[in-house]
């Protein structure tokens, strides 16, 4: 990666000393619990603190950039999965380029007068795309957005290409769909679905078990444990690197475990420093349980876009990138390259 499209580490540095210089400015006068809390953040290890605001960093461009009414650039989608993991350059570093103005979502009713409207011999659209493959788009353009993202995680940077690619085929579309059930959540506090940024949600297509699951249980899960940023930055990282089931070389399994100690470490500290040690801990217990659950609706929402994928494939319905194949698939695919939309007629 270049230099100039790093996550700016010494902004984040220069943002922890002047937060330094101010608490340590702060009169005698504060409440116990006010000085409790800044004497603990002080004390916590300059290290550890930068990482957690260097992710807080890369997740505000992200949410920009996929909240934005610019519409997302087509071409990282027809890209080879290999290529966005070892190109130099990280959109997360082009975020000025995204309009300020947020995309304003569509309501429920419009989609569902859509699809009561069209269904037939045509599928309904929106942009001149299907409402199911428009869906599956969004996801991966989370799956993108979080490839851009584990190159603000120095840990992963430290790993050889091949394993790399491994660990990023076994978690990247559990991650996006961590991301997207938590920003559904945020972006949409009333909504009992999981939501896009243009307002569709998969569940209006059709409801059955399978759905009800994916779609509005996990947004349950979600705003009942109600995470705050941090412990959203630092789950989704511990998604991201997991690494049991993991086929790479035993020192890049150390590094990984040694950096999901690391994120706990974070965790743990955010929890007591934020409840105090007893309901800290409770909390740190209750999130670890939430995990579990979060995981299990990502898995089943992998495989519910792998059968969506297979079933159109074999009705002949829609083509897929490679990146996409990859993706869902968990492998690289052939011919595995840079591939545009003029190359695919």
């Amino acid at each position: 990666m270049m230099a100039s499209d790093k996550i700016k580490n010494e902004e984040i540095n220069a943002w922890f000393n002047c937060r330094r210089k101010e608490l340590l400015k702060k009169k005698s006068g504060n409440s116990g619990q006010q000085m409790l809390m800044e004497t603990q953040s002080l004390e916590t290890p300059q290290k550890k603190f930068c990482l957690l605001e260097s992710l807080k960093f890369a997740e505000h461009r992200m949410f920009h950039i996929r909240y934005s009414e610019t519409e997302f650039p087509e071409y990282y989608l027809w890209t080879g999965l290999m290529d966005h993991i070892t190109k130099q350059d990280n959109i997360l570093a082009k975020c000025e380029s995204f309009s300020m103005n947020r995309r304003i979502p569509k309501y429920k009713q419009f989609f569902l007068d859509l699809i009561a409207n069209n269904w037939g011999p045509n599928a309904p659209t929106i942009n001149d795309k299907p409402l199911q493959k428009e869906a599956v788009r969004w996801l991966f353009i989370d799956c993108f957005l979080c490839i851009e993202m584990t190159k603000t995680i120095p840990a992963i940077w430290h790993l050889p290409l091949i394993d790399q690619t491994s660990l990023l085929l076994n978690n990247i579309i559990l991650t996006a769909v961590f991301n997207k059930t938590f920003y559904s959540c945020v972006n949409c506090p009333n909504a009992e679905t999981l939501t896009l940024p243009n307002g569709f949600s998969p569940i209006f297509l059709g409801t059955f078990n399978v759905a009800i699951r994916v779609f509005c249980e996990s947004i349950k899960c979600f705003k009942e444990i109600n995470l705050s940023m941090e412990e959203f930055v630092l789950l989704r990282g511990m998604v991201l690197l997991q690494h049991a089931s993991v086929d790479i070389a035993p020192a890049s399994h150390q590094i990984l475990q040694d950096e999901i100690e690391n994120f706990t470490s974070i965790l743990m500290d955010y929890e007591k420093i934020k409840f105090g040690n007893m309901m800290g801990a409770k909390r740190f217990a209750e999130l670890m349980f939430f995990l579990i659950r979060a995981t299990k609706f990502s898995i089943q929402h992998r495989n519910l876009v792998l059968l969506f994928m297979t079933t159109m494939a074999q009705q002949q319905k829609a083509h897929f990138t490679t990146f996409m194949e990859s993706v869902v698939l968990g492998i690289i695919c052939a011919n595995d390259s840079v591939k545009t939309a003029e190359t695919q007629k």
